[in-house]
């Protein structure tokens, strides 16, 4: 009788942990779906950001080109009127 007893408290024992083991691979798998779920979020989010980077990125870029232009290109200029313009004034000086 008392292995009976033992037996039986063995047995929903054993059962109680299978159930539990169940619940836990079933919560893992859960985690590992909410995990990858969440990878995927970031893979979405960190393109955004990428696209965005870039975006600012090419900005920049024009921002440099347009101010090489509307500042270098005009200072080169006067580094080639300078010398002529001095060269005017200097005969209109040198007429008088």
């Amino acid at each position: 009788m008392i292995t009976v007893k033992l037996w039986i408290n063995i047995t929903k024992n054993a059962g109680l942990s299978i159930i539990r083991h169940k619940k836990i691979l079933v919560q893992l798998k859960n985690m590992d779906e909410d995990i990858l779920k969440n990878f995927e979020e970031q893979n979405k989010k960190l393109d955004q950001i990428h696209r965005s980077v870039e975006s600012t990125r090419k900005y920049f870029l024009w921002t440099l080109i347009i101010t090489a232009v509307v500042i270098v290109l005009p200072l080169i200029g006067l580094l080639v009127l300078i010398p002529q313009i001095i060269k005017i004034y200097s005969g209109i000086l040198l007429g008088l």
